[in-house]
């Protein structure tokens, strides 16, 4: 009972934490707006372009996990869970990619949440590890 709260707990916070990060974004928030014009100095991107296609990528995340909650028991929950977390990974991986290399000077604050989110992943997935692995016997 412990292990489906705990992981029903970490879905609820991936999805909170990423609509959080995909709202702005989508509603053009100037912060979003002036970090992405940023970006695009160094990027061969069009600024808008790439807030949004970042923005609706959080909200699908979000979307996922949402959907992991509801569909928590049986098969289809454990496949929206694990789909939820590799598009979680990599967004944070872009996240931090994009901090370090792309952003003038990194923001502290955003480093750390994502490292605390992808230790949350992992923690997430040790979680589910026995019903992929039970999931993946069958295919």
């Amino acid at each position: 009972m412990f292990k489906k709260i705990t992981i029903m707990l970490l879905s609820v916070a991936n999805a909170i934490f990423m609509l959080k990060f995909a709202l702005p974004k989508l509603m053009a928030a100037d912060v979003s707006v002036r970090s992405f014009q940023q970006f695009a100095e160094v990027l061969p991107v069009n600024a808008n372009v790439f807030m949004y296609f970042t923005g609706v990528l959080e909200l699908l995340v979000a979307i996922v996990f949402i959907a992991s909650v509801l569909l928590m028991h049986g098969q289809k929950g454990i496949v929206m869970t694990l789909v939820g977390l590799i598009l979680l990974v990599g967004t944070l991986s872009g996240a931090l990619l994009t901090e370090y290399f792309i952003r003038p000077a990194p923001i502290d604050f955003l480093v750390q949440l994502c490292c605390i989110f992808l230790f949350g992943a992992a923690i997430h997935l040790y979680l589910i590890r026995n019903e992929v692995k039970v999931l993946f016997s069958k295919v």
